[in-house]
């Protein structure tokens, strides 16, 4: 595996903290330009459009499931105190 790392922050400006932060923005970000760049191909186009759709369909089901958690999480705090 080659790593190329170029530092963009040669003059300290930011502590180690905020460069880690802004380098694991940047690289979500371009993990993300991968997936909508492989909409141009066929054969991925399907399964991310397989994947768009069932994220869609799960929302209201984890809009429910975290109703339920949080109701259950309420009892548990008022048992606990």
């Amino acid at each position: 595996m080659l790593v190329i790392k170029y530092d963009f922050f040669y003059d300290q400006f930011y502590d180690l903290y905020t460069q880690q932060t802004l380098a694991a923005i940047a690289v979500g970000l371009m993990w993300f330009k991968l997936f909508t760049w492989m909409r141009i191909y066929d054969p991925t186009a399907f399964f991310l459009r397989l994947l768009t759709e069932t994220f869609v369909d799960v929302k209201d089901f984890f809009i429910m499931f975290l109703v339920i958690i949080t109701a259950f999480a309420n009892v548990m705090f008022i048992l606990n105190a």
